[in-house]
């Protein structure tokens, strides 16, 4: 029985690491240095949180007025976050696989904990988002910076993108 009882969050948090980032709670005073001076949300944004983890994320946001959406694998990290929300509407944990779930319409920006071996596969994931949805969209990391692509401005270890759709692009160029 104890054996069974310890294997739990070894399922929970081990295995989740090999789709997504291990779990690494987020400090609160980086994250809302981040959005204070990386990029400033308000209530007309909505940001989308890939790897929502224990929710701190969303809770920071959410004390700018911004609206929320969590995506998170691990099942006990998505129950913590949802009662670490204590009911606020503004914020809602998705239990589900970043890479394929279907994304909100009117994402503004979308903030992850990057690991090395996705970049290339999350910067595919948010530029698909943004020509889909003809709409420039922003990307804040936390970790290490995108290879292929340079941050218009960093903070710390937060690092942001901006993501034009490529109908855009071709405009411009």
């Amino acid at each position: 029985m104890w054996i069974i009882l310890l294997a739990i969050p070894f399922i929970l948090f081990g295995l989740v690491a090999f789709v997504g980032a291990p779990y690494v709670p987020s400090h609160r005073k980086y994250v809302r240095e981040a959005f204070a001076k990386l990029y400033k949300l308000s209530d007309k944004d909505l940001v989308v949180d890939l790897g929502s983890g224990d929710g701190v994320v969303m809770r920071v946001a959410r004390e700018f007025d911004a609206k929320c959406v969590g995506y998170e694998l691990n099942l006990l990290l998505a129950f913590i976050s949802k009662v670490l929300a204590r009911g606020d509407k503004g914020q809602k944990v998705v239990v589900g696989d970043m890479w394929t779930a279907k994304l909100p319409e009117d994402v503004t920006l979308f903030y992850a904990f990057s690991v090395s071996r996705d970049v290339n596969k999350l910067m595919d994931r948010v530029q698909r988002y943004a020509d889909t949805s003809e709409r420039t969209v922003k990307l804040m990391t936390y970790g290490p910076v995108l290879k292929l692509k340079k941050p218009s401005r960093t903070q710390g270890a937060h690092s942001l993108y901006v993501f034009v759709p490529k109908t855009l692009q071709s405009r411009q160029a």
